[in-house]
């Protein structure tokens, strides 16, 4: 009787067992990344008083479904209280000849030959590599991925060591394309091109894989993500969460004969647009939902206001009367330009824009503004200027009768006195040959604008 009983339970075990029912993970979405499903041994006994039984049971496990990018930061550890360099050093250092691009001038030869030899295999006829060298640090993107180096420390590294340990990258980035693909729809609408396709909502998020980056772009391919177009965004809003933003002037690994240049670091503020006046262009206000302990609404008002005004059909009249033209066919007519917004330093907003007026585009036009972000304040411009700087720069009468010249200034137009810069207006400020450029308006005399070239050792952005 207990033989009958043991064999019973033992078939019954065998019935549940083949009835176990197989569990089907649902297909991958596009562009999703999914890992092998595994398969675990399940051993359950079942004891009786005269035998034991072991069956084997077999389950599948659902697949771990990586959907998008989710990279972090591996780069070195965050510096407490670290304020990022207003500055930037570059090299524009390969030449282009019938064997292609090549770096020259590293100080590590080795170093350079493993970069020529990354080049060369990449780059045909057909397709080319893009080279960026930006404080120390060199990328070469190519059509399919991208290196980059540490040319400080003589070696390769990973994309995600441009930034400090355990910087979240994937929203940033999400957000820097949807501007990007915003950017493009607008160019395409205006020449006429269909936009489907470019709705920069849709965009999630970057694919697992995906490997087109630079030292300040992500490129994604429209084969890949399906664009009409291919997408290049810039990596901004990032700037103070990247090692790039620790200025290094890279004397020390380029040879004498290497031009190293600086300019000042783009440091684009999180925004939304909204449209300015009646006109085509927009005016980019603070997010709020980035910046909780900022005055944000008494800042946008603040750029409101000046953007509206500087726009105005008055005040170009105004604007292009001081150079001497009053003609109303030449007034009212931008040829090109934009105004930005950007985070200067950790403690101010950069409100600047450059437009060219006039019917052939020939007078410069410019907007320079600074807020405070722990008051929500207008600063003047002088105010990061140390004593003595009047005296310390080269005046330049920057008036020009050819093109765009804000960055421009002729030793024959060197002024022998300092202006007087009673409620002067400043216009823009940029960097050249190791000295800032800085546009003034004057508001009496016969010069309506001037260029002042101050030394570095003037000026102090932490005042």
């Amino acid at each position: 009787m207990k033989k009958v009983s043991v064999w019973l339970l033992v078939l019954t075990l065998l019935f549940l067992t083949a009835c176990q029912p197989t569990v089907s993970p649902a297909p991958p979405s596009a562009g999703t990344t999914v890992t092998t499903a595994t398969t675990t041994t399940v051993t359950t006994t079942t004891t009786t008083t005269a035998t034991t039984a072991s069956n084997t049971v077999t389950t599948t496990v659902q697949p771990t479904v990586k959907t998008k990018y989710d990279a972090m930061g591996t780069g070195m550890e965050k510096p407490e209280n670290f304020v990022a360099d207003v500055l930037e050093y570059y090299v524009y250092v390969y030449r282009l000849d019938e064997n292609g691009k090549r770096i020259e001038g590293l100080r590590n030869k080795t170093l350079q030959q493993e970069i020529n030899d990354y080049i060369q295999a990449h780059e045909t006829e057909t397709r080319a590599v893009a080279v960026q060298i930006v404080n120390g640090y060199l990328s070469v993107e190519t059509q399919d991925d991208a290196v980059f180096y540490d040319l400080y420390e003589g070696k390769r590294i990973a994309f995600t060591d441009l930034f400090f340990k355990d910087t979240e990258l994937a929203v940033p980035f999400r957000d820097c394309i949807r501007r990007a693909i915003q950017s493009e729809s607008v160019a395409q609408k205006e020449w006429g091109n269909p936009t489907d396709g470019l709705d920069p909502l849709e965009f999630v998020g970057l694919k697992a894989d995906h490997t087109r980056f630079s030292l300040t772009t992500i490129t994604l391919p429209k084969e890949t993500y399906h664009f009409p177009v291919d997408i290049v965004a810039s990596i901004d809003g990032m700037h103070g969460d990247s090692v790039l933003s620790v200025a290094r002037d890279m004397q020390d690994v380029f040879e004498d004969t290497v031009e190293i240049r600086c300019r000042i670091a783009y440091r684009t503020a999180h925004t939304q647009k909204e449209p300015l006046g009646d006109t085509l262009y927009a005016v980019n206000c603070l997010d709020p939902s980035y910046y909780p302990n900022v005055p944000v609404k008494k800042i946008n008002e603040a750029i409101r206001t000046a953007s509206n005004a500087f726009v105005s059909q008055e005040s170009l009249k105004a604007w292009v009367k001081r150079f001497g033209d009053t003609a109303d066919s030449r007034v009212g007519l931008i040829s090109y330009g934009g105004i930005g917004l950007g985070e200067w330093t950790d403690r101010y907003f950069k409100l600047q824009g450059t437009f060219q007026a006039g019917s052939m585009g020939e007078v410069p036009y410019g907007i320079l503004k600074f807020y405070d972000r722990l008051t929500g304040d207008e600063v003047a411009y002088d105010r990061f200027l140390k004593d003595g700087w009047k005296e310390a720069s080269v005046w330049y009468d920057a008036c020009s009768d050819v093109g765009y010249y804000f960055e421009a200034h002729e030793a024959d137009q060197t002024l022998s006195e300092i202006p007087d810069l009673k409620n002067a207006v400043p216009i823009y400020i940029g960097v050249k040959n190791g000295a800032y450029l800085l546009n003034i308006a004057p508001q009496g005399g016969d010069i309506p604008l001037v260029t002042a070239v101050i030394p570095f050792d003037y000026v102090d952005w932490s005042l």
